[in-house]
Formats: C-alpha cells, sequence, structure tokens
C-alpha cells in the first residue's frame, strides 16, 4: 500500500503495473473478490468443493436470491 501511495517510490511502477493499473482500497469490494476468486478455483480445479469454505454454491455479491452453482 505504501508503494501504490508514493508515486516517487522506486517501485511504485512496477507494483502499479502488478495491480492493473491502479488500486483504491476504498473501492475494494471483499465479497466480490471472494466470490470471482470460488468460481475461478472451482473452474480450473472441479474438485476443489471440498475446500475449507465447502461452499457447492456461492451468491453473487448484491444478488439477493441469485445462487450459482460452482
Amino acid at each position: 500500500m505504501e508503494v501504490l501511495a508514493d508515486p516517487q517510490h522506486e517501485d511504485h511502477a512496477n507494483v502499479t503495473d502488478w495491480v492493473g493499473g491502479s488500486f483504491n482500497p476504498d473501492v475494494f469490494d471483499v465479497a466480490e473478490t471472494s466470490y470471482r476468486l470460488r468460481i475461478a478455483v472451482a473452474t480450473r480445479h472441479p474438485g476443489a468443493r471440498g475446500l475449507s469454505w465447502g461452499a457447492t454454491s456461492v451468491e453473487a455479491p448484491g444478488a439477493g436470491a441469485d445462487r450459482r452453482s460452482i
């Protein structure tokens, strides 16, 4: 976070590129990120359903009853 906040930091350009160009911690959505990670893991590793979160379906953040099977 310090590197991203300091344009004069020697690693600022590299870290900014690594996070995709910008990062605003005030806008970061933990629920959305968790949802996307679960989908990515389930898609790439179909046998991963037994991981610690134990989900076989996840609710899309902000979607209410819209549940998606993974």
